[in-house]
């Protein structure tokens, strides 16, 4: 179909600007040539107008940058992502988790504390020894009560510590103190009980 004088050929312009696109598509019709009428003179086409000039990095003394016209230069391929198989996934994560010229990372585990009154632990450890050695009524009202009585004639023992280092200091505490106050409290509760 023959086009005005004045209309663009859009495929033929971007063909002369972009030759990479018209190579690389060789199933392309070839651009169509824009003809004259007869009687007119034919004018050859323009060449295309270069672009603006693409801001040069700046030079330093050791490297020197050299880019080569758009025309020149050949056209940039991407090849197509592979879908990694079985083989290449074993082989990443060989790669990745070899200790050959890697630095090892290992882990902390987060280590649990615990906030622990290791006097109220004995006292309550201690406590059905006690009732056994005194004939003295077992509710757990008056349980409580002893528990309380003694917990207050001693001073407290707080300790932040590991749940598995719990029973070694228990074993360092006083035990001396602690039964001397379970015989005053069991005692007391005995001789005023509250139920």
């Amino acid at each position: 179909m023959a086009k005005r004088k004045n209309e663009l050929d859009k495929d033929y312009i971007y063909n002369l600007i972009m030759p990479s696109a018209a190579k690389s598509n060789p199933t392309a019709p070839p651009p169509e040539q824009p003809s004259a009428p007869p009687a007119m003179p034919v004018q050859q086409p323009a060449p295309p107008i270069p672009a603006a000039p693409e801001p040069r990095p700046a030079m330093s003394d050791a490297a020197t940058v050299i880019t080569a016209a758009p025309e020149l230069q050949a056209p940039s391929v991407q090849p197509e992502p592979e879908t990694p198989g079985p083989d290449a996934i074993s082989a990443l994560k060989e790669r990745l988790f070899s200790s050959k010229g890697t630095i090892d990372l290992t882990m902390r585990t987060r280590r649990e504390y615990a906030l622990v009154n290791l006097v109220e632990l004995m006292v309550t450890e201690r406590l059905d020894d006690a009732f056994e050695k005194f004939s003295c009524c077992r509710c757990d009202k008056c349980r409580k009560d002893v528990a309380a009585i003694a917990l207050n004639l001693l001073p407290p023992n707080y300790v932040v510590t590991e749940p598995e280092k719990v029973p070694e200091l228990m074993s360092q505490g006083a035990s001396q103190a602690i039964s001397a106050a379970l015989v005053k409290a069991i005692l007391q509760v005995r001789g005023n009980p509250r139920h």
